[in-house]
């Protein structure tokens, strides 16, 4: 058994839900629960939001700053929760909820202070209990803007102690933030990992725009109301999330999808190559003896790789074959971490379900711009409590769906993510951004690219039934059909 300590009381996403970010016109403090019940996380005093509760209770005097969970159900009568962040240092701020359909279960994020410092938090609610709060890190003298969340969900199939088989479920909270540096703001990412309701640990937290190769335009500075609005949002599939934001540096608006790739693939790749290096000790490795080695390593794949159909089994091992006996590498250890290498590359094109995708979006003629399907492999490592999980480092790949010039946006805008708004298609190829038209906010206007550039100006009227919230998600739709 796990730790109770690291345990998650979760009844966790079966599917894929996505989170908007508070503090900007795309506020989510209020959602819909999959059985018509409404969920809105409010923020005030303990004796403003339980005003009849004892004058020190759970930990809170009337004066604390506290998160309540407001629920209504049809035909029942409201209900409200106190949000356990009593061992939360810091006053809430500003939150979000999150409600994640196919199992009801209840996500909240909020921002608190700690001596002027930003923090996240996150937290989850099955119906009856709350979830372990967990804090999401980063550099805590940095200003932050309101998270972005999305939950993927994965299985697969494992061997107990005993030896008998055992399926896992694995849910995955992706989070995506803004972060200020000297100069602007800049994108992160984190993902948040649960097996069997145990959480994981989180990971170190990545910063996306070092995963654009494409060569930086300095046509025009991005505005710092769309560097405060990076966006997660369901990709094509169960499997995957599609991150854009928008990077001061390059001056371009990127996406980044996101695939969690599957355990099978990771554990095939580890058990191949410690194979290889038990193999390497029996013969020597030497132009000879490669043919044969290549054949040993070729038998040892398609073994491992059991949780895969034949034919993509006997394919990845021809290909690793393939590779082994064309490699002019002499040392053992370095083959095998290469081929290894290889086969998780390899694998990850058949976790495309096959597809051959188009290229991302880059500068024509530029040897520099985005390969097609441009892509990265990254192995996180799980850390519980500052120290290195006993669990194995997930694999996450990230794909470059599209790369272009910013927008120039208009200057009336204020420093502030407050109204502007980022949306892609389900690949990421195509983007869409969009504001409330400034002054008087009688429409949202909006540019949209499907290649390098951007369209001309655009507006969506407001009024007759059309509020700012519903033209946002009209015109997120848009981008997603």
């Amino acid at each position: 058994m796990r730790p109770a300590r690291h345990g998650l009381i979760l009844s966790l996403a079966l599917g894929l839900g996505c989170l908007s970010a508070a503090g900007s016109a795309q506020q989510q403090d209020v959602a819909v629960g999959s059985k018509g019940e409404l969920f809105a996380v409010r923020v005030g005093t303990y004796g403003d939001l339980f005003p009849t509760a004892p004058a020190a209770a759970n930990g809170h005097a009337p004066g604390d700053r506290v998160l309540a969970l407001d629920i209504l159900r049809p035909g029942n009568s409201p209900q409200r929760l106190l949000v356990p962040n009593w061992d939360a240092p810091g006053a809430p701020s500003s939150a979000s909820v999150l409600v994640e359909r196919s199992t009801g279960a209840v996500f909240v994020v909020w921002r608190a202070e700690i001596d002027l410092k930003p923090v996240l938090y996150l937290t989850s609610f099955d119906g009856a209990n709350w979830s372990q709060r967990i804090q999401v890190l980063g550099n805590p003298w940095a200003a932050k803007g309101a998270p972005q969340i999305a939950v993927t969900h994965n299985t697969y199939r494992d061997v107990r102690a005993n030896g008998s088989p055992i399926t896992r479920n694995r849910t995955i909270i992706h989070m995506v933030w803004a972060e200020q540096d000297t100069t602007s703001y800049e994108a992160f990412y984190r993902p948040f990992i649960i097996e069997d309701g145990s959480y994981l640990g989180w990971v170190s937290a990545i910063r996306l725009k070092d995963l654009d190769p494409s060569p930086p335009v300095t046509s025009a500075a991005v505005s710092p109301a769309l560097a405060m609005a990076p966006s997660i949002q369901p990709g094509r599939d169960q499997r995957t999330v599609v991150v854009t934001f928008a990077s001061p540096e390059s001056g371009r608006v990127i996406s980044m999808e996101i695939d969690a790739l599957p355990e099978e693939l990771r554990h095939s790749a580890d058990q191949a190559r410690g194979s290889m290096v038990d193999i390497g000790r029996k013969i020597s490795l030497s132009q000879g003896t490669r043919g044969f080695f290549a054949a040993q390593v070729r038998s040892t794949v398609i073994s491992a790789a059991i949780a895969f159909h034949y034919q993509v089994a006997q394919s990845l091992a021809d290909q690793v074959a393939s590779f082994v006996a064309a490699s002019s590498t002499a040392d053992l250890a370095t083959l095998a971490d290469q081929t290894r290498d290889f086969l998780l590359n390899m694998g990850a094109n058949f976790a495309e379900r096959g597809l051959k995708l188009e290229a991302a979006q880059g500068d024509p003629g530029s040897s520099t711009a985005p390969a097609p399907s441009a892509a990265q492999i990254i192995e996180m490592q799980p850390v519980l409590d500052a120290s290195p999980s006993t669990h194995a480092a997930q694999l996450f790949q990230f794909r470059l769906a599209s790369s272009r010039p910013a927008p120039v946006l208009p200057a009336t805008l204020p420093a502030t993510a407050a109204g502007v708004q980022l949306y892609a298609s389900r690949t990421g190829a195509d983007i869409l951004v969009a504001w409330p038209t400034m002054p008087d906010g009688s429409s949202v206007s909006y540019e949209e690219s499907t290649g390098l550039g951007w369209s001309e100006l655009r507006q969506l009227p407001l009024g007759s039934g059309i509020d700012l919230q519903r033209a946002l998600g009209i015109l997120a739709q848009h981008v997603r059909d």
